[in-house]
């Protein structure tokens, strides 16, 4: 039985627990291109067995969570309209992972689908997700690992108040070369 469920949400998105419909969106995401290695830490492609090993590890947890980012007011990526946007769980445009021990939150993953990108919708998901650890499940510390060259990725932590808090020396390689990987960390 998991410890908790998670489904929290705005006007704008909605975040919830991933379902098995939904892998298949992911995993094109995953092997899209080499822009996601950087957050899943893999350096070549995802199958999708690992991924679905991945999403039934986490639904066996009592401390790891494996969330769908859902656009609330862009249905563009959702293919199936039913009801309202609370039921249809197609429009899916990133997800997070991680796990929570005590009052310790690790973010192992959160990536925005590319063609939804630069809309606000990763920062909104960070501040909500968050806002909720820190209220429901009295999180006070997370963390995150980033390699050193994603600068990218560096900026929108910096951005949503992370700071640097541990460097790894050459602890991830990729096509050949070793990067080093900081830990950054925010105190809620």
């Amino acid at each position: 039985m998991k410890q908790f469920i998670i489904d929290i949400g705005n006007d704008r998105l909605k975040i919830k627990d991933i379902i098995p419909e939904q892998l298949d969106r992911i995993l094109d995401w995953y092997n899209m291109s080499g822009e996601y290695r950087y957050a899943t830490g893999i350096d070549g492609p995802v199958s999708r067995d690992m991924l679905i090993e991945r999403f039934i590890c986490v639904k066996g947890s009592r401390s790891e969570f494996f969330l769908g980012i859902h656009s609330v007011v862009d249905n563009t990526a959702c293919c199936a309209v039913v009801d309202n946007a609370d039921h249809c769980d197609n429009n899916i445009v990133g997800t997070l992972m991680g796990s929570v021990s005590g009052s310790s939150l690790w973010i192992r993953l959160l990536a925005i689908a590319a063609e939804f990108r630069g809309r606000g919708l990763g920062s909104m998901s960070v501040s909500l997700f968050l806002d909720y650890m820190k209220l429901d499940m009295y999180v006070s510390d997370v963390y995150l690992s980033v390699v050193e060259n994603n600068l990218q990725g560096r900026r929108f932590w910096l951005k949503n108040g992370f700071h640097e808090a541990k460097r790894l020396e050459k602890r991830f390689q990729c096509d050949g070369k070793e990067f080093d990987i900081i830990i950054m960390q925010k105190r809620l």
